[in-house]
């Protein structure tokens, strides 16, 4: 049986779509912290991570368990400092804790994030190019964090986990969502409300951009692959673009104005600079046709 908490939010709702059509709905269980399924389906249960009963529960159902429950942004990562340790982090641990006690062994497959990178460098970033002292967000100390405690529970009580750092995702397979996730939402939804996209600089920043779809296909090849278990994989992509790039092909289509903006304090001191993956890790073991969808495809059908 396969678990998928946080099933409403962006990748999760993705992802718990993708497995329904690809297994037999009852070995599916879809958990989140709404009343209902956003997408209506009756194998989904309302769960509070925090407690232990629910892992217990969780943990006797489910052998491969996809944990996606997070709140994120970096301003409001310091604005609701306690809230994202809550959720983003003592709800994995409490997972752990309950895996620990009642011997279960799970496999955790996990999302973490670019900014648990910092880069002034246009270089291609490997998944040890890592230096904590470089964190400079609560959020990106929390993904961090779960990246630890996962490979401290596999290496002292051998329970099983997959991390999957993702750049910027874009793209959406439901009409009733956002029609891609992060920045990329952020400047179509100005273009179409006759905003002007707004960066910081001069945008030449670069990020690794990755289709929704290739991410769920990665995620659902984890679970085929034994020697992805207790790795971390950097998700690459077709594209490689400056933050100024992606603004000008979405001003391009939208016909939008862009505005450089001079730095704020707060947003210099948290910018990470470029975070440009290298995916070889990754596609050395999976093959060479994870990205399929390019940022210039998908924009111009949408």
């Amino acid at each position: 049986m396969i678990a998928v908490i946080g099933s409403n939010g962006y990748i999760g709702r993705h992802l718990a779509n993708a497995l329904l059509n690809q297994f037999d709905v009852s070995e599916i269980n879809l958990y989140g912290n709404r009343e209902v399924s956003i997408d209506g389906f009756l194998n989904y249960t309302k769960i509070d991570i925090n407690l232990e009963s629910t892992w217990k529960d969780v943990l006797e159902k489910n052998k491969i368990i996809y944990f996606f429950p997070s709140l994120t942004g970096v301003l409001n990562s310091f604005n609701k400092a306690s809230e994202f340790i809550s959720v983003n982090e003592l709800g994995l641990v409490k997972l752990l804790e309950t895996s620990r006690k009642y011997n279960f062994k799970p496999h955790i497959i996990f999302p973490s994030t670019r900014l648990v990178y910092s880069s002034e460098k246009e270089i291609k970033l490997k998944e040890t190019d890592i230096f904590p002292d470089n964190l400079k967000s609560i959020y990106s100390l929390n993904k961090f964090s779960c990246e630890k405690y996962l490979e401290m529970y596999s290496k002292y009580f051998k329970i099983d986990y997959t991390i999957f750092r993702i750049s910027v995702p874009f793209g959406s397979n439901f009409s009733n969502f956002d029609n891609s996730y992060g920045i990329v939402n952020h400047f179509i939804n100005n273009a179409l409300k006759r905003k002007k996209i707004q960066i910081y600089g001069d945008g030449l920043q670069k990020r690794t951009f990755t289709f929704i779809g290739d991410v769920i296909n990665i995620f659902l090849k984890c679970i085929e692959i034994p020697l992805m278990k207790n790795e971390v994989f950097n998700i690459g992509g077709n594209d490689h673009l400056s933050i100024y790039e992606l603004a000008k092909k979405i001003s391009y289509k939208y016909n939008a104005e862009i505005l450089l903006l001079e730095w704020d304090n707060f947003s210099l001191q948290t910018e990470t600079g470029h975070t440009i993956f290298d995916s070889s890790k990754l596609d050395n073991l999976t093959g060479t046709n994870n990205y399929i969808v390019s940022f210039d495809d998908w924009l111009n059908k949408n």
